[in-house]
């Protein structure tokens, strides 16, 4: 998996000219581990060691992909198989490299100038409803309880590691650096072959601020099994079907949310913490080695920040508003003329003018008119318009007998 060129001005909002922004790719790859036949991984705990611990034979496995600090030879996991018939769903652990020695991984798993990020998924009493072989989620044996076809999981816990690469590039001249990890894109980054400029080095370090800290491990190290899409389809115990690349499907999730918490830790760069008096606020412009010049940098970021925030504010569309307002003007143009326009093309096709003046005499306007003429009330003109009128400075008055009721 790996991003186009994404813009420090359009994709992280560091606000700035042409000339001071920057281009950040990132790949990771992914790989399912092998767990079967493979004993420099996986061992099942019997004899002495597993009397020791208090267990049966082949009850607890380990999982030699490096030692935890503190830990013995290059056990990572040590799980318990009885795990299958406890009625559980989905439990995983993750662990990255380099990470201060919390986690050495074995050689095989060490790649050069990576982010290692080891995940571990186990199934535990999960039922699937469908036969499943996903080289993570496999599924095939045959689970027959109360006439109901089930699949039980193919492992008890299936392991993947992921590395990651990340690169920068100087638009204005199409250099960039190799692809590294995260703990030396700074350094490959101040080469001066690459000719940055003073507020492009200074973005370069805020960008790589967060680097550090956007392994997959850092995404799903406090959502525990919540992170699996896998999850969104279990009810208790039971799983619907699976596609046959759902760990794929995981991991291209995984890369969408780190890099939306990447866009998240730029913004908040800016932002800082709603709880200012529950942390310490950093201020990179006042480290005295810096020089006057960056720290000026460093501290107009704080203000050279956009963002997305459609709080309080309302998005519309300049050309859809004008098309609504200009549709709207035409209509009532045309309802003014509309009339007009039609009689004329009445008169000149000569069609249907004894049943439009018809229309006009039966008007309650020319009626009333009618009924005044019968008495003899006024002289009128506008006989066969809408509304009739009497000729100027003609006065009459409608008879008193006219205008009361009577009785039949």
């Amino acid at each position: 998996m790996q991003t186009d060129m994404l813009d420090s001005h359009r994709h992280f909002g560091f606000n700035d000219k042409e000339k001071n922004r920057i281009r950040y790719k990132r790949e990771t790859v992914c790989s399912p581990l092998v767990t079967d036949g493979s004993p420099s991984f996986i061992q099942y705990v019997r004899g002495r060691e597993a009397r020791t611990l208090g267990w049966e034979d082949d009850v607890l496995i380990k999982y030699l992909y490096g030692k935890l600090n503190g830990g013995r030879g290059n056990q990572t996991l040590l799980y318990n198989t009885l795990s299958g018939n406890a009625l559980t769903g989905y439990t995983t652990w993750s662990y990255y490299y380099p990470s201060q020695d919390a986690w050495r991984p074995v050689g095989e798993l060490l790649v050069p100038d990576t982010d290692l990020s080891l995940i571990l998924i186990a199934p535990n009493s999960i039922v699937h409803l469908e036969r499943n072989i996903d080289p993570v989620f496999e599924a095939t044996g045959i689970l027959n309880a109360s006439g109901s076809i089930g699949y039980t999981p193919n492992r008890w816990v299936s392991p993947i590691a992921c590395i990651d690469q990340h690169q920068l590039c100087n638009p204005t001249n199409a250099k960039c650096t190799r692809l590294v990890g995260s703990h030396g894109i700074l350094e490959s980054a101040m080469d001066d072959d690459l000719d940055f400029n003073r507020v492009q080095k200074v973005t370069i370090q805020r960008l790589t601020l967060f680097l550090q800290s956007s392994t997959f491990y850092h995404t799903i190290f406090t959502r525990t099994q919540s992170f699996l899409r896998a999850q969104e389809k279990v009810s208790g115990i039971t799983s619907q079907g699976l596609p046959s690349n759902q760990w794929e499907v995981e991991m291209a999730a995984l890369f969408d949310d780190t890099l939306a918490n990447m866009q998240y830790q730029m913004m908040e760069y800016a932002a800082g913490s709603p709880r200012s008096d529950a942390v310490s606020v950093v201020k990179s412009w006042t480290n005295s080695s810096d020089s006057d010049r960056d720290a000026a940098v460093w501290e107009s970021m704080c203000d050279n920040q956009r963002t997305r925030d459609t709080q309080g504010t309302l998005n519309f569309s300049i050309l859809g508003l004008s098309l609504l307002f200009g549709l709207g003007l035409y209509i009532i143009l045309v309802s003014f003329i509309l009339e007009l326009l039609l009689a004329w093309a009445q008169k000149k096709l000569g069609r249907g003018l004894y049943r439009a003046k018809r229309w006009e005499r039966n008007g309650t306007l020319q009626q009333m008119r009618l009924l005044y003429e019968i008495q003899g009330a006024g002289v009128w003109k506008g006989t066969t318009e809408d509304f009739p009128r009497t000729t100027s400075g003609d006065l009459f008055e409608h008879d008193e007998e006219f205008s009361q009721a009577r009785s039949v």
